[in-house]
């Protein structure tokens, strides 16, 4: 029987179609067995075909065709390396074909061997590629995943969710995948794919995975519908990125920021209070609140060796937990913001104990001076005053030579001795009462500094008590004081007038004027009292002083007083 291979075959060949006689076991070759690197003109023995076969694959390749030519099969394929001329090996496919005579005896066998080398390079090259691909979705804890809608397979990398290292793609069943699920996430994924599938929109939702491990992961998963070429939804793909520590380190930022937070919070409130019992209300509901305990209470403890209280917080919990470094360092940072405050407190209150007690003081020296004045004033009205009137009569009832000129000294005496006792405190401030003692007083300074002076003194509905009287008329007397001494001024004008509940004080003047803080800095050196001695007057009966002037622009006292209080409540 002749060499026979089919038009079809030849042309269909990309590499060499051959035919081999059963009887002789020779190979014949048609064009394209040059694509190997050899000549297809001269016949080959079989024996010689099957060395150039790689040796690892010659047993299996001989054997499948053995097969074929003894099981009376039809034909045969096989894969296999073979070798070319240049002893590099080429990827090949065969395709064998027995043919057999009327009584099925096998005669020869037939067929084409392609080169496949690109294709199988190709392929390893794919199947590396997708092998890295897997391998960098596992490292960036990605996976890729496909639901096929009408086989109902999702088709994924399951080697997470199985606790294994190695990439595992393949197809499982949509219930079988989906028992991985959270079992509180499984029916609003189930809607969000059924809104998928009617709407056709992506989406991007997180979720809960439970591993074989017993491990709670979040995963952030994305995707979107396929439609075939009818429209109709196939398949949903889309990609799933373990999110679990990026949610663990976004809980903990946010956690260290509502710590942070509370802690600015409590120390701005222990600034701004003055009681520490509200301060550690707030303290205990910042610390159920950011730590996560059931109550939290304040006890203050004093350590014997610090002179500051110290861990003034107490964290209570119903169930055994433990506490992160960070947490203690939260609670510890807390309580000794309470302990600071606590400290502050005594200390404010001890200070504010030793002012009420200065301020009782002065209040007890100012009233001792007033009366001091009263009786000196009164002694050199009534005794000296009358030792005087005495010896002028006595001195006119026997004249002499310097009569004239020791009446002149007397009479001086008398009228020094009436200043004296009137500036030390005027009988009209007790008789006539504050306006009248108020016009009376800077009429007669002015005169004598000469001063242009205006009055602006409105009678009042209401007499003041007598210490808020004694300070007014002290502090215009002081205020008039510097003027005349300091102020150089052409003009000073007087206002006194009720307002509210309130004695209104106003003096005013066009002098110099002077720098504030420098003459309080001053003061408080001790280069001058009066300035600390008004403001100390008028602070002990409640009121409020305000200085304003500047140099070249004069100078305003403004003095509030309350009517119905003669001090410090």
């Amino acid at each position: 029987m002749g060499v026979r291979i089919d038009d079809d075959l030849i042309r269909s060949a990309v590499a060499a179609c051959w035919h081999r006689d059963l009887a002789t076991n020779v190979i014949r070759w048609q064009p394209g067995f040059h694509s190997f690197g050899y000549t297809p003109d001269e016949p080959r023995e079989f024996a010689w075909w099957i060395e150039r076969v790689h040796p690892d694959d010659r047993a299996r390749v001989v054997a499948a065709i053995d097969e074929a030519i003894t099981s009376g099969a039809r034909g045969y394929s096989h894969e296999y390396r073979f070798r070319r001329r240049d002893d590099t090996w080429a990827d090949v496919a065969a395709h064998g074909f027995v043919d057999r005579d009327d009584g099925g005896r096998a005669l020869a066998t037939r067929g084409i061997m392609v080169d496949i080398t690109r294709v199988m390079e190709a392929e390893r090259a794919l199947a590396l590629a997708h092998h890295a691909l897997l391998e960098a979705q596992r490292v960036g804890r990605m996976r890729a995943w496909e639901e096929d809608l009408r086989t109902g397979t999702v088709r994924m990398d399951f080697a997470t969710s199985l606790g294994e290292s190695m990439p595992r793609y393949e197809a499982r069943p949509r219930e079988e995948a989906w028992r991985f699920l959270h079992p509180d996430d499984v029916a609003r994924l189930d809607e969000l794919r059924r809104r998928t599938i009617e709407q056709g929109l992506p989406f991007e939702t997180e979720y809960r995975e439970i591993l074989v491990t017993g491990e709670e992961r979040t995963v952030l998963a994305r995707g979107e519908l396929a439609r075939d070429a009818a429209g109709r939804p196939a398949r949903i793909l889309g990609t799933a990125l373990d999110i679990t520590e990026r949610k663990r380190i976004d809980e903990e930022l946010a956690r260290r920021e509502r710590q942070q937070a509370a802690l600015a919070r409590l120390s701005l409130s222990a600034l701004k209070t003055e009681s520490s019992r509200a301060l550690f209300g707030e303290a205990a509901a910042l610390v159920t609140q950011t730590v996560g305990v059931e109550h939290a209470d304040v006890v203050e403890s004093l350590v014997a060796d610090r002179p500051r209280p110290l861990e003034a917080l107490e964290a209570k919990i119903e169930a055994e937990r433990s506490f992160t470094d960070d947490e203690v360092s939260f609670v510890r940072s807390i309580a000794n913001v309470l302990a600071v405050a606590i400290e502050r407190e005594r200390a404010t209150t001890e200070v504010r104990t030793r002012r009420q007690q200065l301020q009782m003081l002065s209040r007890r020296l100012i009233t001792a001076q007033e009366e001091e004045r009263r009786a000196i004033a009164r002694e050199l009205h009534d005794d000296f005053g009358q030792v005087l009137t005495a010896l002028r009569l006595n001195l006119q009832r026997r004249p002499s030579g310097d009569t004239e000129s020791n009446l002149a000294l007397v009479d001086g005496a008398i009228l020094r001795m009436r200043d004296l006792a009137t500036d030390l405190r005027p009988p009209q401030l007790d008789e006539l009462g504050l306006e009248s003692s108020l016009r009376w007083y800077m009429q007669r300074e002015a005169a004598r500094a000469g001063v242009d002076i205006t009055l602006d003194i409105a009678p009042l509905d209401e007499a003041p008590s007598a210490a808020v009287a004694t300070t007014c008329f002290r502090v215009a007397q002081e205020a008039l004081t510097n003027v005349v001494r300091h102020a150089r001024a052409r003009h000073v004008t007087v206002e006194l007038r009720r307002v509210d509940d309130d004695l209104d004080l106003v003096v005013r003047d066009d002098g110099v004027g002077f720098d504030v803080a420098e003459a309080r800095a001053r003061a408080a050196r001790g280069a001058s009292q009066g300035l600390l001695g008004m403001e100390e007057r008028v602070e002990l009966v409640s009121g409020a002083l305000t200085i304003e002037s500047a140099p070249g622009r004069g100078t305003t006292v403004h003095a509030l007083l309350p009517l119905a209080r003669g001090d410090r409540a």
